[in-house]
């Protein structure tokens, strides 16, 4: 966090990509927000959201329909077949060959899926995946057999290997300069056993008016993942926003998403909200200029609700001083109390 008090302090300093962004089905508009009203209270309350209270303020109700909406979303990005509960492994490459299933013998072995299902060969740099002659795989949803070259996430989509009649998937993923195997299956246990999303209440007053200000071309930042590994991230510029007395600064990340990225942690993370910081979307503009930041909308990175991802944290300086309670709040509840040895 910059954070620059106006009233005489200086500037002070303190303290992917796993793909989430998912949308609905192709609805118009009108006919979502409206649906949005009808099955939000519904869907959140059954899913764990049912502890929002109602909002202690006035809510536009196209506005609480258009949160809503995104809630919905939000739910099917955590319970779809290969969404961020799915992810059953994460294994470094590490040998010239690695077996891979559920069997004792594999050496990145799986909780699900077949107990042999193929093997993962480097040449060069070069990877290669060759599926046991009994197991049934498809590489980009297209039947294949025989030796197949992966791609890594680094330039656009991996290549996706997947088996088990399509309940699961492998792909490669880099972090740090490393490769990893990350492999999901639609049975996974966190999936089988999901207890649903809280949020805070609605509020508009959590809608930050906030100015976009660019940075010199090629700009880039160095921003720790999950994993503990440092990724160099590309920083297009920051937004600003004024709080009381207070003018904060958090930096924007492109990750090669269809939106900018904003991660930021704050005096709630750790306690009610997930503690490595929450995640929000942005839209790309071209130049300086006014831009809206929708705390409505924070949500938890895919670390948050399993280990095996290399989703990237907050940046250093996106850390705020005060405790925004509004968007997604930490997944299974607040940490309980660890008792006394």
């Amino acid at each position: 966090m910059r954070h620059e008090n106006k009233s005489g302090g200086g500037t002070l300093h303190s303290g992917m990509r796993d793909a989430l962004r998912r949308g609905t089905t192709a609805w118009t508009k009108t006919a979502a927000l409206a649906l949005a009203t009808l099955l939000a209270a519904a869907l959140i309350a059954g899913c764990g959201g049912g502890k929002e209270k109602a909002a202690q303020v006035d809510v536009d109700p196209e506005y609480r329909s258009e949160i809503n909406l995104w809630r919905i979303q939000r739910q099917e990005a955590a319970t779809n077949e290969d969404g961020l509960l799915t992810p059953i492994g994460l294994f470094w490459v590490t040998q010239k060959a690695h077996f891979l299933g559920s069997g004792g013998r594999s050496g990145m072995r799986l909780p699900n899926g077949p107990p042999s299902l193929g093997m993962l060969q480097q040449s060069g740099k070069r990877l290669f995946f060759r599926p046991e002659s009994n197991v049934a795989v498809t590489v980009d949803g297209v039947p294949a057999r025989g030796s197949i070259e992966l791609r890594d996430d680094t330039y656009g989509e991996p290549t996706i290997i997947g088996f088990d009649e399509g309940k699961g998937q492998m792909r490669l993923v880099r972090s740090g300069g490393r490769v990893a195997v990350q492999v999901k299956h639609a049975y996974a246990a966190a999936r089988t056993q999901f207890k649903g999303l809280d949020f805070w209440p609605i509020d508009p007053a959590w809608k930050i008016k906030a100015t976009y200000v660019p940075h010199p071309p090629g700009k880039t930042l160095e921003v720790v993942a999950v994993t503990g590994l440092t990724e160099i991230v590309r920083n297009p510029g920051y937004v600003q926003f004024q709080r009381g007395e207070s003018t904060y600064k958090l930096d924007v990340l492109d990750v090669g998403t269809p939106d900018w990225l904003l991660i930021f942690a704050d005096m709630t993370s750790g306690h009610d909200s997930y503690g490595q910081g929450r995640y929000i979307d942005l839209p790309r503009v071209a130049s300086q200029g006014p831009i809206t930041v929708d705390l409505n909308r924070a949500y938890n990175p895919p670390s948050g609700f399993t280990s095996y991802t290399t989703a990237i944290l907050a940046p250093r300086d996106n850390r705020l001083d005060f405790a925004v309670t509004a968007g997604e709040k930490r997944y299974g509840g607040k940490p309980q109390p660890q008792p006394a040895q």
